[in-house]
């Protein structure tokens, strides 16, 4: 019976997968937008920076390149 729920939390994982994936996408042009009009000097304290390093490697992750 285990074996059910885990498939079927599985199933509604991989039905939302495409959903996520375009959310994340949007969320990288986002935030690569507003980094374009960040100051220099604060790049390296900018939490967009590191916001944008995750989600770039969750969609590498995604298509199969970490």
């Amino acid at each position: 019976e285990q074996g059910s729920v885990e498939q079927i939390a599985n199933n509604h994982l991989i039905s939302a997968a495409p959903d996520m994936y375009e959310e994340i996408e949007r969320d990288i042009i986002e935030i690569e937008a507003r980094l374009i009009f960040a100051d220099e000097r604060t790049l390296a304290v900018n939490p967009d920076v590191a916001k944008l390093k995750r989600k770039k490697a969750i969609l590498a992750k995604a298509r199969g390149e970490q």
